[in-house]
């Protein structure tokens, strides 16, 4: 299992829902509610608010340049979710956020909206 850390808390760590932190990637809103989408990025597919913060992540974790053009996927697309099952991307995004909404409810800073890695095509 490999642990992502999240960069946007500074040490010492404020409490969940207090301050902004700095890091890379913000938490933008639309319309009164934070989306993610999905982008498929050489043969991965990135959960992210933007375009951009799926370029920024796609270079830190995955450490390659992404490509020039990134296609925008529907998260009704299934894709391998492990096993030989697939799910959707909406399942997977949706077991994500659960998990850290969770983390959350226990006062554990954690960005909701953080960019994570949906699948590997």
């Amino acid at each position: 299992m490999r642990v992502i850390t999240n960069r946007r808390f500074l040490f010492p760590s404020p409490l969940a829902g207090e301050g902004w932190g700095e890091g890379d990637f913000e938490v933008r809103q639309r319309g009164g509610q934070l989306n993610m989408e999905a982008y498929r990025i050489g043969d991965h597919v990135i959960a992210a608010d933007t375009e951009e913060d799926a370029r920024l992540f796609y270079k830190h974790e995955v450490g390659l340049d992404p490509p020039p053009v990134i296609e925008a996927l529907s998260v009704s697309l299934e894709v391998p979710a492990g096993e030989g099952k697939t799910a959707t991307i909406r399942d997977i995004m949706n077991k994500v956020l659960d998990e850290r909404n969770s983390w959350l409810r226990m006062g554990v800073p954690c960005d909701l909206h953080y960019p994570f890695i949906v699948s590997k095509l």
